[in-house]
């Protein structure tokens, strides 16, 4: 966690600090997320709302003193209740507390103080508040999807007010990035287009230019935090788990929420955690991930290897993706990305699909109906709000950009057999994802499997793989910006 104190003079944090000495206010990012992983407008911590910059540009948010409920620390809040975002309050059985530092550089020292932390079920980070008398601000830092905003009370146990401890980042806990380190970031370079990568979270892209032009969101002002970012994985499963429970070789597995601020388990855990370097050229770049149950509730039931390839060429990115069956029995498998593009007054978007899932209100498919007439041809997207699948993806797509001249085409391989596209109202982003599987596919195979039974194979009704001991599901996308002309999109 990267502290900003207000007097420059202020030695580095980690020096010894003098008991008693004055504790001055310290100022950092501080993003509030919105369901779509967004910074919103407001944040409301101790009651009092504190406004919050627009999207993609991280806010400014004081945290006052505050304590747990009922521990007779200083400034208590009323039990019961804890702070909320966009003044939502939740709960108490909602808190979760955590052993948590910060470094803290106060006056002409530096110390780190014990924190108490909060999550709120529909937020994306987490909330911290000292347990003394101290006025600072921290950043919000836990990260969309963070496992250790889901952490029980007794993973990591709060210390007294005053506590101090030696290291002076957030504790994740093990299924976390560990983004705190600002690890490296792999920049492929090749003519006039560029891409930075960031392995350890979540092996995303951070953005993708060409020409100078940002041909995906980037993710400037909110690094960190793996569902803010370019683009990202997905497996071993795309988008939401119907109920939170997986239905699969005769047993039925629970598996957790993956977000705060959602309560079904989506877009799985590809990009909830690090990813290995396995090489990389300067234009060209490996990334391995290796997953394995690792208690007796775990993320996932089903152990897998996953592969990522990132190499750019004369005519733009082509990116690939693979999961590998590691364990003993058959598993069901899925893939896809999720990539957001810039989204400007005049953007258009068209793309190759069939029919268009319906949803309902937990964003789970519920009907067919057929596709918007204008999205084979130049579907305008500035005042759309689509979170739907689509079946029958030709593998063909493409997002233009009148304003700059400019048009990026993707082209998928047949594994993504579906294309999802996001088009949250009032947002300067759309997401066009292509994944192998329909929302909910694995439970629907199962409901519709019968006496067949969880066999090695592929269901092309829902886009379900099952893979057999050993095999390996794999697919790739390219994405090629041009001119307008060039893409044949005048």
């Amino acid at each position: 966690m990267s502290l900003a104190p207000r007097d420059p003079a202020v030695p580095p944090a980690g020096s010894p600090i003098e008991p008693g000495a004055p504790l001055l206010p310290l100022t950092v990012p501080c993003p509030g997320m919105d369901e779509d992983g967004a910074p919103d407008g407001t944040l409301v911590m101790g009651g009092a709302p504190v406004p919050a910059a627009g999207a993609g540009v991280p806010g400014r948010c004081a945290f006052g003193p505050m304590v747990e409920p009922g521990t007779g620390w200083s400034n208590p809040v009323p039990a019961g209740w804890l702070p909320g975002i966009n003044g939502r309050e939740e709960p108490e059985d909602e808190r979760w507390s955590a052993a948590c530092t910060l470094e803290a550089a106060q006056g002409a020292r530096a110390s780190t103080t014990a924190v108490t932390m909060w999550s709120t079920v529909r937020t994306a980070g987490c909330f911290l508040s000292c347990c003394s008398r101290i006025f600072f601000m921290v950043e919000l830092r836990c990260g969309i999807g963070s496992a250790a905003c889901r952490t029980p009370q007794n993973m990591f146990p709060p210390g007294p007010p005053g506590t101090t401890a030696g290291h002076a980042r957030m504790r994740h806990n093990r299924s976390m990035n560990d983004t705190t380190a600002h690890p490296a970031t792999l920049r492929l370079q090749h003519g006039d287009a560029s891409v930075e990568i960031r392995p350890s979270l979540g092996g995303t892209i951070l953005r993708y230019t060409w020409r100078g032009i940002p041909i995906l969101r980037p993710s400037d002002g909110v690094p960190d935090i793996a569902r803010l970012t370019a683009c990202y994985p997905l497996l071993p499963y795309s988008n939401r788990i119907g109920g939170g429970r997986l239905r699969f070789g005769g047993q039925t597995y629970a598996i957790p929420p993956t977000v705060d601020y959602a309560p079904l388990p989506m877009h799985g855990l590809a990009w909830q955690r690090p990813w290995r370097v396995a090489s990389c050229t300067g234009h060209q770049a490996v990334l391995e991930q290796d997953y394995a149950p690792e208690d007796a509730s775990p993320a996932w039931p089903f152990p897998y290897a996953a592969r990522q390839t990132f190499e750019l060429h004369d005519a733009g990115l082509r990116m690939t993706l693979s999961i590998r069956n590691t364990g003993p029995l058959p598993q069901p498998a899925g893939l896809g990305w999720h990539p957001y593009f810039p989204r400007t007054p005049e953007t258009w978007i068209r793309a190759g699909v069939g029919d268009m899932w319906v949803n309902d209100a937990t964003h789970l498919p519920t009907r067919l109906t057929p596709p918007p007439t204008a999205l084979a041809t130049r579907l305008a997207v500035a005042d759309t709000d689509y979170d739907n699948v689509f079946r029958d993806f030709d593998g063909h797509a493409c997002v233009a950009w009148p304003e700059r001249d400019a048009a990026v085409r993707l082209e998928a391989d047949p594994a993504f057999s579906h294309l999802v596209i996001f088009t949250p109202p009032g947002k300067p982003h759309l997401a066009i994802e292509p994944v192998s599987h329909m929302t909910d596919a694995f439970n629907r195979y199962a409901g519709d499997a019968g006496a067949r039974g969880d066999t090695a194979g592929a269901d092309p009704a829902t886009g379900t793989v099952v893979l057999a001991p050993g095999a390996t599901l794999a697919g790739g996308i390219s994405l090629l910006p041009s001119t307008l002309a060039e893409a044949g999109a005048r």
